[in-house]
């Protein structure tokens, strides 16, 4: 009898061991056929802004905001500007990244690349080249790990300010039907090199 209520109580602390797990990650935003796992950096509501334009193009969107971005979000959390106490951040990148099969795409947005560099640690730089291999898409947004270099199809270069309006037309094929047919460039744009084996599939035009 001993052993059994030793048994029930570990199965009930490790319940509530995945729960809180769980807790951590953020719910699906949208009903849309195409998932999307979204890192996004900046305010929490910045995240929020972009995982609406997503759901808005019939996606459905797990939105990992700064909120629980585990400290590299690289902006305050604050729900106010006035209040005295930063919020301590929730990690929902290692739950997030436990599992990449059912996304059909991860971005990568609005985080520093310094930032980006330590949160991208060689064991989710791994977890991210299985993922690409088996079938999967990685959008990186102006900054990218240096480790991942192999799985860019473009050398980076330095950034360059806009000093007026462009924008850049939304390339064609399923995976990029989530995206607006007009990209708007904003404040700067970083440089690429495509590789020998690499596809355009658009260009920033006036």
């Amino acid at each position: 009898m001993l052993r059994k209520v030793l048994v029930f109580a570990l199965w009930c602390a490790l319940a509530v061991s995945l729960s809180a797990g769980a807790s951590r990650l953020p719910k699906w935003k949208g009903s849309g056929g195409t998932r999307i796992l979204l890192f996004n950096g900046g305010r929490p509501w910045q995240g929020d802004n972009l995982a609406g334009i997503l759901v808005n193009q019939k996606c459905r969107v797990r939105s990992v905001n700064s909120k629980y971005l585990d400290g590299f979000g690289g902006a305050t959390i604050k729900d106010h500007v006035n209040d005295k106490v930063e919020p301590t951040p929730l990690d929902g990148i290692t739950p997030a990244m436990k599992n990449l099969s059912p996304y059909k795409l991860v971005v990568f947005h609005l985080i520093p690349q310094n930032l980006l560099d330590q949160m991208l640690t060689p064991e989710r730089i791994a977890a991210l080249r299985a993922y690409v291999e088996n079938g999967g898409n990685v959008v990186f947004f102006l900054n990218a790990p240096g480790d991942a270099a192999d799985l860019l199809p473009v050398e980076l270069g330095g950034s360059e300010s806009v000093d007026a309006p462009l924008t850049a037309k939304c390339p064609q094929g399923d995976l990029f039907k989530c995206f607006p047919e007009t990209l708007p460039v904003l404040a700067y744009y970083r440089q690429a090199t495509p590789t020998p084996d690499a596809e355009v599939l658009s260009y920033i035009t006036t």
